[in-house]
């Protein structure tokens, strides 16, 4: 056999497996990295995006694009009504920081802060 399927053969499969996470404030201090250093911030967590942008202290870390995927989200919730309730508060309270944000159906939300001027 492969290593890969010796591996995989050891593998034990769970519903509810324990992830060790971080915040996006951990992260950045884990690695040695300033907010103001902060340019692009992507979240793709299979349907946590969401809380995970909403975490963030976006009056401090402030990315010139934060881009988040919303697919997932709405795939949770089934996309109904409810998904998309989700979708506009995160968008709101994005928007609540000076973003602009724009949707690109049927994934991602990219949201832009035009006044970002740290390039030199």
């Amino acid at each position: 056999r492969s290593r890969g399927a010796a591996a995989a053969a050891t593998w034990r499969f769970s519903r509810d497996p324990q992830v060790p996470c971080l915040s996006v404030d951990a992260l950045l201090e884990a690695e040695g990295v300033s907010a103001e250093d902060v340019f692009v911030l992507s979240v793709d967590a299979e349907g946590y995006d969401g809380e995970i942008v909403k975490s963030v202290d976006l009056s401090r870390i402030q990315p010139f694009l934060l881009v988040w995927e919303f697919i997932h989200l709405v795939d949770k919730h089934k996309r109904g009504a409810e998904a998309w309730n989700v979708v506009n508060e995160v968008e709101d309270y994005v928007k609540g920081f000076g973003y602009d944000c724009w949707r690109v159906i049927p994934e991602n939300m990219f949201c832009t802060k035009p006044k970002t001027t740290r390039l030199s």
